[in-house]
């Protein structure tokens, strides 16, 4: 029994595998990556963030985050703002 559950199991990651690189041959130069739209739906649902939020959110490290969000900027479609309570943030 758990010999088939190992099987199976690995079976699933060869074909998710598969699916994600189809996936990513199939996108377009325009197309928003997954990372980039959880983050979108999460400044929507929730509202401004700094990066750091986001990544615990998103259980991304703050590094990978960033990367996100400067594509999103250079997308137009976030942009940083001074946070009114802490000026270090953004």
């Amino acid at each position: 029994e758990d010999h088939r559950i190992a099987a199976l199991a690995q079976g699933i990651r060869g074909v998710s595998g598969k699916l994600k690189r189809r996936l990513r041959e199939q996108g377009g130069v325009g197309d928003l990556t997954p990372s980039q739209i959880a983050v979108l739906l999460r400044l929507e649902k929730d509202g401004p963030a700094t990066t750091s939020e986001l990544a615990r959110a998103e259980a991304m490290r703050p590094q990978s985050m960033g990367t996100v969000i400067v594509a999103l900027e250079s997308a137009g479609l976030v942009h940083g703002a001074p946070d009114p309570h802490d000026g270090r943030k953004t």
